[in-house]
């Protein structure tokens, strides 16, 4: 899920987070670290006036379009919609990045190594011991990964083959393989965070060694399915136990390939620290609630909590699902410290200092509206209009 999922159509990255840790890494270091953002047709306009404000900082911040294509619609393709085409993941980046001339700037200002990272990914900042070793160990790409857990599903596979890293994606992927995903084998997920050499960028871009294959993006029952062309560039990927996939038959879709890489590519395990997507508004309520705060840009853990393991969330139907009806039913920061686990079903709006622990259900049914009061604690119990709290 992303923020096209939540309905976050301009602008949903956050990436005053991303602004605030340049800001401080410059600041601390008196650096010249640019911020690059890649935008679609959609977003462009938007980011850029978002941009603005920090025109007089210390931060460069660098915007150019990415590559966006029309989805094709199998078995026909009528016409879609200015909100039907799709930007290509990071593989085909490299290329546009080349395309806007920002990569040779960038190399004629002595910039050798490009950290590249979702927007929605809050735990994806700047780490210079990271740095450091790449550099020092001549990698031209380096990828972070880090332990799987049940919120990681059906992501790509890496694969070996004559000393390079290389990718599968999953959803192109044969169903042997694609079973260990689900199975429970795979141990590490990527967190689409990645380290690449400049030049090495350079030299791929020009001989188009980046390969691109056909992906069938999944819909509800009944809708087209809708093709689109990507490369394997910045695509998730599993270790599963450490086994390096060889000689793997294709099965099916003769579009799947296996995307090589750069030369020195490594894979560095991190800790899920440095993986905070926000894939669902689900997601959102807690990074905005006190289970996590801001030091020096960096979004991380409250110190004051017991565990690192999130609350489990889930908010049904579509008012608390959709970006827009989101913010107006949680304006206010929730209290979680103390929760296992909470679902939200229907259209349910929170008060200031709502406190929620345990296990927490809160049920509004067809046409009814739940407002929790301000200052409200809540704690294993079911709330619904017509009973009030009841213990779980």
């Amino acid at each position: 899920m992303n923020g096209l999922t939540m309905d976050c159509q301009l602008c949903a990255s956050w990436f005053i987070f991303e602004a605030l840790d340049v800001q401080v890494l410059n600041s601390k270091y008196n650096s010249k670290v640019s911020l690059v953002l890649g935008t679609s047709d959609n977003t462009n306009r938007a980011i850029k006036q978002a941009v603005k404000k920090y025109s007089t900082s210390n931060v460069d911040i660098v915007v150019f379009n990415q590559t966006e294509y029309p989805r094709e619609v199998w078995p026909v393709t009528p016409k879609i919609g200015e909100d039907g085409g799709y930007l290509t993941n990071n593989g085909d980046l490299f290329a546009a990045f080349s395309f806007s001339g920002k990569l040779d700037e960038f190399l004629a200002q002595r910039k050798e190594y490009l950290f590249i990272a979702s927007c929605d990914n809050l735990g994806a900042t700047v780490d210079l011991n990271m740095l450091n070793y790449i550099s020092e160990n001549q990698c031209d790409y380096c990828m972070e990964v880090t332990p799987k857990n049940d919120t990681d599903a059906e992501i790509g596979a890496r694969v070996s083959s004559e000393g390079n890293i290389e990718l599968l994606e999953f959803e192109e992927a044969f169903p042997s393989q694609s079973e260990k995903t689900r199975s429970g084998d795979v141990k590490v997920v990527n967190t689409n965070s990645t380290w690449v050499n400049l030049k090495a960028v350079k030299r791929l871009t020009e001989i188009e060694a980046l390969d691109i294959y056909c992906s069938s993006k999944g819909c509800e029952e009944g809708e087209d399915i809708k093709l689109q062309l990507q490369t394997a560039g910045g695509a998730p990927l599993y270790s599963v136990d450490g086994e390096i996939f060889e000689n793997l038959p294709i099965e099916g879709n003769s579009d799947l390939l296996l995307v090589q890489f750069f030369d020195g590519s490594i894979a560095v395990e991190v800790s899920r620290s440095r993986f905070l997507p926000i894939r669902a508004t689900s997601d959102l309520l807690l990074f905005q609630s006190d289970l996590y705060t801001v030091k020096e840009g960096v979004v991380c853990s409250n110190p004051v909590r017991g565990s690192d393991t999130n609350p489990t969330i889930k908010l049904d139907g579509m008012k608390l699902r959709k970006m827009q009806y989101f913010t107006e039913r949680t304006k206010n920061r929730l209290s979680l410290l103390g929760l296992s686990s909470l679902r939200v079903i229907g259209d349910v709006w929170f008060g200031k200092d709502v406190v929620l622990q345990g296990n927490v259900v809160i049920w509004a049914k067809k046409d009814e509206r739940i407002e929790i009061p301000d200052g409200k604690t809540i704690k294993d119990q079911l709330v619904t209009a017509d009973l009030g709290c009841t213990d779980l």
